[in-house]
C-alpha cells in the first residue's frame, strides 16, 4: 500500500469537521465519520477507489474523490505517495476553496 500525508490545511479541516460533528451529533458519531475519513485516505492511496482527475482550466496535476459528504483533493507526491491536500464539504463552494487549498489566484 501506499502512504499518504495531509497537509497543515487538511489536518485544520479534520478538526473542524471533528468538532462540528461532534457538536451536533455527539463524539460517538464524531469518532465514526473521521475513521471513514481516514479509511478513504488509505482507499485512495492504495488506488482502490476512482481518482477523478481535477479539471484541466485548474493547470494543477492532481485528483478529487468523494468521501461521504466530502470532496477529498489530492495529488501524487515524488517519492509515490499520495498527498492530501484538501478536504471540503458538498456544500460549500467547491471552486473558491478549491482555489484556496491550491493556493490559486487568477
Amino acid at each position: 500500500m501506499t502512504d499518504y500525508l495531509l497537509s497543515r490545511g487538511t489536518v485544520a479541516s479534520l478538526t473542524d469537521i471533528y468538532v462540528h460533528t461532534e457538536d451536533n451529533w455527539g463524539t460517538a458519531q464524531a469518532d465514526k465519520y473521521i475513521s471513514q475519513l481516514y479509511v478513504c485516505f488509505e482507499k485512495i492511496a492504495a488506488q482502490q477507489i476512482p481518482w477523478r482527475v481535477i479539471p484541466a482550466e485548474f493547470k494543477i496535476n492532481g485528483y478529487f474523490t468523494r468521501c461521504e459528504k466530502h470532496f477529498v483533493y489530492f495529488k501524487e507526491l515524488a517519492d509515490g505517495s499520495v498527498g492530501i491536500v484538501a478536504i471540503i464539504h458538498q456544500r460549500r463552494h467547491q471552486i473558491a476553496r478549491f482555489r484556496e487549498a491550491f493556493s490559486i489566484t487568477e
